[in-house]
């Protein structure tokens, strides 16, 4: 059996739709702008019949349906409105696939990089650049643009592009792991996923696409190929000479299913979809890896030949439907007499429409405050762990969710136990030693749906101020005021 190590047939899937523009001198900087502009904003192709599918579920439980729900109104409202659909809009990358037919520029990297800093100079910018081993500076533009860009003698007379923005939650779910043939066989790799796909938890805000490599003659295959393979670069793969293995990602969907996490609080969506991928691999040597897609799952394609460009296009969806929260969320304001005590006295997964006023801060802030000292008014109101997008005219907060709750965990004893930061509200697990500092003085956690960023900035932020470090850009501490944003008491 012939193994390749590349294939194109993702590009040639028969539903797509393309903008197409006259070939006009060097294209790929606006190229790369509008790439990026798009994915920002709209979800890709068969992500929202995918999700409206859960909707349609009778087996879908009320917490699956809810997440379904407000997902479909983010994006309706990102579409609208230009807001993002997610806070981080993620460290952009583009792969290529170049025929030996078509003969381009060689400063091709440089123009896609010059695109995307233009691109994220109107949204976050989630990169950080070192000035020495231990300090970092903001760019401001997301600089460095990640480029895989490669000779491909099938490609013929074109070069095929694939975009991507991938935040860092489901970045951080990739794991990697060196087995061995011992590990080969049917009983071993369930009991993997059945280990690892639970681990995977909410943080990087499902439901998922949830990826696995199996082989690969070297750890820089393996992983290159799950990142592939997480934006649906395999889709329209044959079971050979890429083996594809249908049976395996069925088995990887119903244990999925079976842990009960859902699509984020319960239920059986915590993926949408799975792709498990065999690949040769050194007689010595198993590389294994499992990595995610978030919901939003920012990918975008494009096509250039000596006479056209190609660029995805991406249907609007339909705005307004509207969120149907459930009919026992609790209402609750930060500024009323007993707030802590009323929200510590909620049981566990009650869902709660949030009002009044939070501090946003998050690992930087938090940093600071250890170093500097705890602000009052860190003291004053609870903690929401996020970075906004810049405010677009007309709206007091760009896109803003949640960040990954484990990440604050360390600060929990010195912040508590000086009366900051009783009430925390982020997304994802916290550790056990969180749930102990937690006990010990009287606090509460609350969740809020990731991937729902531009829904709760259009929606639910009434206003939103600097209050300190203005120099750290998005991660800013920030006074805002909320109302009905939706949360559920988590701890």
């Amino acid at each position: 059996m012939e193994f390749k190590t590349e294939i194109l047939p993702f590009f040639e899937l028969p539903d797509t739709s393309w903008d197409v523009f006259p070939h006009s001198g060097h294209p790929y900087k606006a190229l790369a702008e509008e790439a990026f502009k798009r994915i920002a904003t709209h979800l890709p192709a068969g992500r929202i019949p995918a999700i409206e599918g859960i909707i349609n579920d009778p087996e879908a439980s009320a917490n699956d349906v809810l997440m379904a729900s407000i997902l479909l109104e983010n994006a309706a409202v990102s579409a609208k409105t230009g807001l993002p659909l997610c806070q981080d809009t993620g460290v952009s990358a583009v792969f290529g696939w170049r025929g030996p037919e078509l003969f381009g520029s060689a400063d091709e990297a440089e123009a896609l990089s010059d695109g995307a800093r233009e691109a994220y100079r109107k949204l976050r910018a989630s990169t950080n650049l070192p000035r020495s081993m231990f300090d970092e500076a903001d760019p401001g533009d997301n600089s460095p643009l990640e480029t895989d860009l490669r000779y491909e003698p099938s490609a013929g007379d074109k070069e095929y592009l694939l975009f991507t923005a991938k935040g860092g939650g489901s970045t951080n779910k990739t794991k990697y792991f060196s087995m061995t043939k011992a590990d080969l066989t049917p009983s071993a790799l369930r009991s993997f996923f059945e280990r690892e796909i639970p681990l995977i938890s909410t943080s990087a805000c499902p439901p998922y696409t949830i990826a696995a490599v199996i082989g690969g003659l070297s750890p820089e295959e393996n992983l290159r190929t799950l990142k592939l393979a997480t934006l649906g670069a395999y889709d329209a793969a044959p079971e050979t000479p890429y083996f594809r293995d249908s049976e395996w990602e069925r088995t990887v969907m119903d244990i999925a299913a079976e842990t009960g996490i859902g699509a984020q609080f319960g239920g059986k969506y915590l993926a949408l979809a799975a792709r498990v991928i065999r690949l040769p691999r050194h007689g010595a040597s198993l590389p294994v890896s499992i990595g995610v897609a978030c919901s939003a799952n920012r990918v975008c394609r494009a096509v250039v030949d000596s006479e056209f460009v190609k660029l995805e296009r991406f249907e609007d969806p339909v705005f307004g439907r509207g969120v149907n929260f459930p009919s026992n969320a609790v209402k609750a304001d930060t500024s009323e007499p007993g707030f802590n005590s009323f929200v510590r006295k909620l049981k566990p997964m009650t869902p709660i429409l949030l009002s009044g006023t939070l501090v946003v801060a998050r690992d930087k802030a938090h940093a600071l405050w250890k170093e500097n000292g705890i602000p009052e008014y860190a003291k004053k109101y609870p903690v929401f762990y996020a970075g906004p997008c810049p405010a677009p005219d007309g709206l007091p907060s760009g896109s803003i969710g949640p960040t990954t709750a484990g990440r604050m965990d360390s600060y929990a004893e010195y912040l508590m136990s000086n009366g900051a930061s009783l009430v925390s509200i982020a997304k994802g697990k916290r550790s056990s030693e969180f749930e102990a500092v937690l006990s010990k003085y009287g606090g509460s956690y609350l969740s809020v749906p990731g991937g729902t960023a531009a829904y709760i900035a259009a929606s639910c932020i009434t206003s939103s101020k600097v209050a300190d470090y203005p120099e750290l850009g998005m991660e800013a501490v920030r006074i805002i005021t909320v109302k009905d944003l939706p949360c559920f008491k988590t701890l």
